[in-house]
């Protein structure tokens, strides 16, 4: 292992110097969702690690911090579902109101690419 960061910290531009210098070939990022999704995709092009992972929630897993769903549930695809029944407070919005729009913003996208042919 080359270094740690928690995902706390204000300067990218330090933290990706670190990773760089560290020469690590593969960087696990950590920071939840969508939050490690939003930081790899804008800070990518400047970090030299061959292989990078936004593993999020397969670190609670890993630890035994959240149990992970029931093996019939996952492999109905629905461990969202068993997630959101857990911690209803926590999860409703990264959910239902984030999936809604992801349908929305694929539906768009797929009606402009559509009307361009």
């Amino acid at each position: 292992m080359s270094g740690t960061q928690d995902g706390y910290f204000k300067d990218s531009d330090r933290v990706i110097q670190e990773i760089n210098q560290s020469g690590t070939d593969i960087l696990l990022v950590g920071m939840g969702i969508p939050l490690q999704e939003k930081w790899v995709t804008e800070q990518s092009h400047k970090i030299e690690a061959r292989i990078i992972l936004a593993i999020g929630a397969y670190l609670d897993f890993a630890s035994g911090r959240i149990r992970r769903a029931p093996k019939w549930v996952r492999i109905l695809r629905l461990e969202w579902l068993f997630h959101i029944a857990l911690e209803p407070k926590r999860l409703w919005k990264r959910y239902l109101v984030g999936n809604i729009m992801f349908f929305i913003y694929i539906l768009r996208n797929r009606l402009k690419f559509h009307n361009m042919k």
